[in-house]
C-alpha cells in the first residue's frame, strides 16, 4: 500500500486563517504591552479617584453585583478602575459628565470579552465590549490601564470599594 502524499492535519497547518488569527493575536499583545509599559495612561500619572456616584450605582444594582461575583469567582478579578468615559469609550469625561465605567484590570484581553468591563447608560450596566463602535483593542487597552492604575477593588460579594488614599 502506498503512503498518502499528505498527512492528516497538513492542510489545516497551511490554512491562511490560522496565520491571520496568530498575527492579530501578536498585534493585540503588542498593543497591551506598550500600554502597560507606558504606565497605562497618556501622561503616566497615577489613577484618578473612583467617582463615588459610579461606585454607589454599581453597589445598588443587583445585576451588577451578580456580575461582580462572577468576575471575582470565575475570572479572579480584584483590581478595578472605575471612571467616566464618553459614549464611545474613547475619551475620559470630567466631573459628573460621561458614563460610569468599571474596567477589570488584566494585562491581556479577557478570553470572555463581556467580562472585561461594564459601562452604565440609562441606569443599566452593560458589557463595554458589546457597545456599538467599541473595538476589542480598546477594551484590551482599558483592561491594561486598569491593571496598572486601579482605583477600586472588587469584593467576593461582587461589590466595588474605592481604594483608600485615592
Amino acid at each position: 500500500m502506498e503512503a498518502s502524499s499528505t498527512e492528516p492535519g497538513a492542510e489545516r497547518a497551511r490554512d491562511p486563517r490560522l496565520a491571520i488569527v496568530l498575527a492579530a493575536t501578536i498585534v493585540l499583545v503588542a498593543i497591551v504591552a506598550v500600554v502597560v509599559l507606558s504606565g497605562g495612561g497618556s501622561d503616566g500619572e497615577a489613577s484618578v479617584a473612583a467617582p463615588a456616584q459610579c461606585i454607589k450605582a454599581w453597589n445598588a444594582d443587583r445585576d451588577a453585583i451578580a456580575y461582580g461575583q462572577h468576575n471575582y469567582g470565575s475570572h479572579g478579578y480584584e483590581r478595578v478602575q472605575v471612571t467616566r468615559l464618553n459614549e464611545d469609550a474613547e475619551e475620559p469625561a470630567a466631573g459628573e459628565e460621561g458614563l460610569c465605567v468599571a474596567i477589570f484590570g488584566a494585562l491581556e484581553l479577557d478570553t470572555e470579552p463581556v467580562a472585561a468591563g461594564q459601562i452604565r447608560e440609562g441606569g443599566v450596566w452593560e458589557p463595554i465590549s458589546l457597545r456599538p463602535g467599541v473595538e476589542l483593542t480598546r477594551v484590551a487597552e482599558l483592561q491594561a490601564i486598569a491593571a496598572g492604575q486601579p482605583n477600586s477593588s472588587l469584593t467576593g460579594e461582587g461589590r466595588l470599594v474605592a481604594n483608600s488614599g485615592e
